[in-house]
């Protein structure tokens, strides 16, 4: 076995390893690593960086959302909490902390029941802080999600100081109490902006998001998801009146989830390529049919995906992939009849449609609408 080239065995570790798309090992091949860990030395060296590179962290014991809860709601692990500390100091040794590369903090995945016994303390943040003063040891993290969590001043300072990380998502997530992670910018020790290629935000707390807006360089993003649809306030990410957020000139892949019917947000995403809009409300696809106005956004996109509703207000020029999600036939009918511009580019067409139309005359019109939209192109109606 010693004679085979090293670079064979690491195309054999390749075929265990997930694919390009999914960041986290499943349990099933986290164990095959592992059985291949034992196996033989060489499989030894060339698995371990990846049997370390997943750090799930489980700081409360509920699975319900912790989002909105206050300090005495929050529930840390049953079993003794120095176990939980125990492994924390592993995963955070000088020898471990290195390979990881990918940490989700999150509730855990098993059901708990808050009743069926006590916890051994009554902070609710005692894996929380040393979890976040541990932070820097993880020199090569890439990749940080946060479920449900409540963020320090701490926490986002050293998540600054990660010099791999670029891919960040926060969902349903909140400041501590007390804490104001907006003062921490104005800090003259403050780190340097985070270079990020991908972020997510979905449905968190005001502060928190104000501070992300602040540390987000707006030069490197390639990638964000917004999800501002649950939040009980007005978001600045979306307020096209406020000069925070600036301008993100090179996102080019775009998903942003609306709560409301105002569309102009996308005016801060010129660069934008591929757009997915999901919508939500009691009118289909979650857009107002009447007041998006004659602004037209996203100059060089390629694909959409989202309501009829809004095409009026997009460059579709250049549009290459259309796909049209619970769409009312009648509503895609008033639609495209209001696009000036037809897309002479598309290669892809999918349209699905909800509701009855009242006449044969009427499929067929939505047939021709269809048809001319795409300059007789591959389509799919469904």
């Amino acid at each position: 076995m010693d004679s085979i080239p090293t670079e064979l065995w690491q195309e054999i570790v390749q075929v265990f390893l997930p694919p390009k798309k999914r960041v986290f090992l499943t349990k099933e091949e986290r164990q095959t690593l592992l059985n291949l860990n034992r196996t033989n030395r060489r499989f030894h060296d060339l698995v371990r960086p990846h049997i370390f590179a997943d750090l799930e962290f489980h700081p409360y014991s509920f699975t319900s959302y912790s989002y909105d809860r206050s300090d005495e709601d929050l529930i840390i692990p049953l079993s003794p909490h120095w176990l939980h500390l125990q492994r924390l100091a592993f995963w955070a040794s000088e020898d471990i902390a290195p390979l990881v590369r990918n940490c989700a903090v999150l509730p855990p995945l098993e059901f708990h029941d808050p009743l069926s016994g006590l916890p051994d303390t009554k902070d609710p943040y005692i894996l929380l802080k040393p979890f976040y003063e541990l932070l820097p040891r993880f020199v090569n993290l890439e990749y940080f999600a946060a479920f449900t969590l409540h963020f320090t001043n701490i926490a986002i300072t050293n998540l600054c100081l990660l010099p791999k990380l670029h891919s960040v998502a926060i969902d349903r997530c909140m400041a501590v109490r007390g804490e104001s992670l907006h003062a921490q910018r104005e800090s003259p020790d403050a780190p340097s902006m985070l270079e990020l290629d991908f972020f997510r935000f979905g449905n968190s707390d005001r502060s928190l998001e104000e501070w992300w807006l602040r540390t987000l360089c707006p030069d490197t993003l390639r990638t964000l998801h917004l999800d501002v649809s649950r939040v009980r306030y007005a978001s600045s990410f979306i307020d096209s009146q406020l000069s925070i957020p600036p301008c993100f000139p090179n996102v080019r892949n775009l998903r942003i989830t609306l709560g409301s019917y105002n569309v102009s947000p996308l005016g801060k995403f010129p660069g934008v390529r591929n757009l997915v809009v999901i919508g939500s409300g009691v009118i289909p696809g979650g857009m107002n049919l009447d007041n998006l106005g004659h602004t037209k956004y996203c100059p060089s996109l390629e694909t959409y995906c989202g309501p009829a509703a809004i095409l009026p207000s997009l460059h579709i020029d250049a549009l290459e992939q259309l796909t049209v999600e619970d769409c009312e036939p009648g509503d895609f009918l008033a639609k495209m009849r209001t696009v000036n511009s037809k897309p002479t580019n598309v290669k892809y067409l999918r349209i699905s449609f909800k509701g009855y139309l009242s006449s044969l005359r009427g499929l067929t019109d939505v047939v021709a609408a269809a048809a001319a939209a795409i300059s007789g192109s591959a389509w799919c109606l469904v």
